[in-house]
């Protein structure tokens, strides 16, 4: 009867003993697959600091860039404010040579004979004057075009900056 009930006991003793082991296998299991869950959140948390730095690298190449561009524009307007005020102060010369031409020409003639030659040199050293002026007008009217032109085809790299950066970020968010 003794030996009969170790011999229950033995198998009772192995039946624990291999329950113990499948519990042991499935704790096993449960801690490899916890492991590997937080392998993952660590890679994911590891690749979200680089997109957050990558971000605030590109923000701030974006913000230089904006910067630039809003220097630029306001060189350009300051440009342009002084073509502006170069042409009124052309025109308002113009328009002086024009009427002392008209007092030279309508003033009675009591004084004598009119001294066309000396008219003529004023004439042609206004004439002289207003072609330099005209001419570098124009050659500001073409800087400034280049300006423009360079402007918006910044603008349209920003622009276009702008939109990769969105599609990338949302394809790294995704």
């Amino acid at each position: 009867m003794l030996s009969l009930g170790l011999a229950h006991l033995l198998r009772s003793v192995e039946e624990n003993s291999r329950q113990l082991e499948l519990q042991g296998e499935q704790a096993a299991a449960e801690l490899d697959g916890a492991t590997k869950s937080l392998d993952n959140v660590l890679k994911q948390r590891l690749q979200t600091g680089r997109t957050h730095r990558q971000a605030r690298k590109d923000l701030q190449m974006l913000s230089a860039r904006g910067d630039r561009l809003w220097r630029t524009v306001k060189e350009l307007q300051s440009g342009l404010d002084d073509v502006d005020t170069e042409q009124r102060n052309l025109q308002h010369r113009t328009n002086r040579v024009l009427q002392a031409l008209k007092t030279l020409t309508q003033e009675p003639r009591s004084r004598g004979q009119l001294d066309f030659s000396s008219m003529k040199v004023i004439v042609d050293k206004q004439a002289q004057r207003l072609a330099g002026l005209s001419s570098q007008l124009s050659a500001r009217d073409r800087l400034m075009d280049r300006r423009q032109l360079r402007i918006e085809h910044l603008e349209k790299h920003v622009h276009d900056l702008g939109t990769s950066d969105r599609v990338s970020t949302s394809e790294v968010t995704s």
